[in-house]
């Protein structure tokens, strides 16, 4: 059509989404038209799609436009892997009371209950496995930035995208009242655009507002402060000194971990032990005291031993090493 383009010019001004989004949602709306109404002719469908266009966008939901440099990336993972492996050990531990509580089926397949809301599945329905993915970045004021993928189809959006590349993406706005992270997620109408590679990540480290950064004598205080919100939305940079690392794929129990510690603190009791997503890469070449910064979610772990402190955790989405203070790995 002659007038498309004007078309489309106008409704990325009225809901404030790119003209690129809005020519795929047209085409994507056509081709469903063509298959509900294989009759129509070429110029029905597109009176219709255009029809239909404007009220798809607006249920689209607001979009921002984030520039950020990312600096971490969580390892792809099942919304409901948890859920599903307490499931199975009822099993285990006692087969006829998990059927009966109906939390699995009599083959031991976890089954969705009263107590939880998924869309599109009853109680009784087998769980079915969604996965998700955090990106974390550093906008250009400084601000931590938490982009959350829900499903396979967005987290390929960004499976080329590597950490320390700057970016220029649309987002639907997330963002909630009780947390300073800018919280967005990847929705029907976002895009994403590589604009650079290879930043110099303990620069922007540097540049992230100290709100964001802990040493870990602040830790505690940071996660009491924070009471009111989930582990998992407690995002931030943790700093400290390596002190043990644990890399080895012969032992899963214990591998990929790192513990840090501050400067006054030598006591593994008194630092933190840092879990690594899959992605991370060169936690090989830090060597004892080597200075790093921890980029993931913070939350207080269960008392082991003698111990009545709960220790601190961190599952990281990238560890930064200081450009200066990195050591050989010579004492591991």
């Amino acid at each position: 059509m002659n007038n498309l383009n004007e078309f489309v010019e106008k409704l990325s001004e009225k809901h404030e989404i790119a003209e690129e989004v809005i020519e795929n949602k047209y085409e994507e709306i056509k081709n469903g038209i063509k298959e509900e109404k294989p009759e129509l002719s070429d110029e029905e469908v597109e009176k219709v799609a255009l029809n239909r266009l404007d009220g798809r966008l607006s249920r689209m939901g607001s979009y921002d436009s984030v520039e950020m440099i990312v600096i971490g990336k969580t390892d792809k993972r099942d919304r409901y892997a948890r859920v599903k492996r307490e499931a199975k050990e009822e099993y285990e531990d006692n087969r006829d009371l998990a059927v009966a509580s109906g939390i699995v089926d009599e083959d031991g397949t976890p089954l969705v209950t009263g107590e939880m809301e998924i869309q599109n599945k009853d109680i009784g329905d087998e769980i079915p496995t969604q996965y998700i993915q955090s990106i974390h970045g550093v906008d250009n004021e400084g601000k931590l930035v938490d982009v959350t993928l829900w499903g396979s189809e967005s987290i390929k959006h960004w499976e080329d995208v590597e950490v320390g590349s700057k970016v220029t993406a649309q987002l639907l706005g997330n963002n909630g009242e009780e947390s300073k992270v800018l919280r967005y997620r990847w929705g029907n109408g976002s895009y994403l655009e590589v604009e650079e590679e290879d930043n110099d990540l303990w620069e922007v480290i540097e540049e992230l507002d100290d709100d964001y950064k802990h040493e870990i004598a602040d830790v505690r205080r940071y996660v009491r402060d924070t009471s009111n919100l989930r582990d998992y939305d407690r995002l931030g940079i943790v700093q400290g000194y390596v002190r043990g690392r644990f890399l080895n794929p012969e032992n899963p129990e214990n591998s990929r971990r790192l513990t840090i510690n501050d400067v006054n603190a030598t006591n593994e009791e008194y630092g933190a032990t840092v879990w690594l997503a899959d992605n991370i890469e060169g936690v090989e070449d830090y060597g004892q005291d080597t200075w790093v910064a921890v980029v993931g979610t913070i939350s207080l772990g269960q008392p082991y031993g003698d111990s009545d402190k709960r220790p601190i955790q961190v599952n990281a989405s990238s560890v930064i090493a200081h450009p200066r203070l990195r050591f050989e790995p010579e004492g591991f």
